[in-house]
């Protein structure tokens, strides 16, 4: 619940975190829920879904990550070209 979310993330200011990364979070009004409780800047994770940079941006969503994605596609791209490189 929310109540167990804003216990747990004023624990971990507590603690000395630095931000709260909700990695898989994909509702917009959860994450906005998310940040108006969080004493922590909230990172969300993007890849998979619609939501939009300006989307997280105008519920004051701190950090946005993508993962491993982009490397992911640059890596399949660079062993695409050394395989026709060397064919």
């Amino acid at each position: 619940t929310l109540v167990v979310f804003a216990q747990g993330s004023r624990f971990y200011a507590e603690v000395g975190a630095s931000g709260l990364f909700l990695p898989g979070l994909m509702d917009l009004r959860l994450i906005a829920a998310a940040v108006k409780r969080s004493p922590l800047p909230v990172n969300i994770m993007m890849g998979g879904h619609e939501l939009t940079r300006r989307q997280l941006a105008e519920v004051d969503v701190a950090r946005i990550s993508h993962g491993p994605e982009p490397f992911m596609m640059v890596m399949k791209h660079l062993q695409n070209e050394a395989g026709l490189a060397l064919a």
